[in-house]
């Protein structure tokens, strides 16, 4: 009778594990697709001031009177190739460029974060990232 028992309980006990193991193994992997997306959000919120600067520098070394001058269009086309890991269409690049020396030189970066894990955000929003550099024209 002992045994009879012991085989029913483990034939009720059959699918468990596997059942346990998926859930437990859904359960890691979104938490680690959420880790990943905060490395991602700090990423970008380090390289968005990091574009701002690297713009407004290339501006104000290629004013009017520099060898090789540049154009608003320039400066956006710039800051975008040197967004790594950021998709080009949640990139806004604003610039304020007269190219003449002595003027001032504005670059801002706006855009939104996609993240990967969409259930830890209010449905309808995305969070923003934006960033600007003022500096003085050299040549």
């Amino acid at each position: 009778m002992m045994a009879t028992a012991i085989a029913g309980r483990r034939r009720r006990q059959r699918g468990s594990a596997i059942l346990e193991s998926g859930l437990c193994l859904s359960i890691f992997l979104m938490l680690f697709v959420t880790i990943l997306d905060y490395g991602r959000w700090a990423y970008i919120n380090n390289l968005v001031p990091y574009l701002a600067r690297e713009g407004t520098r290339y501006a104000i070394v290629h004013g009017s009177t520099s060898t090789a001058p540049t154009s608003v269009s320039g400066i956006q086309t710039y800051v975008q190739g040197k967004a790594a890991g950021i998709a080009t269409a949640d990139l806004n690049v604003a610039v304020t460029f007269s190219g003449a020396p002595g003027s001032t030189a504005s670059v801002t970066v706006t855009g939104y974060f996609s993240p990967l894990t969409p259930w830890l955000m209010t449905p309808g929003s995305r969070p923003g990232y934006s960033a600007s550099s003022n500096m003085t024209v050299l040549q």
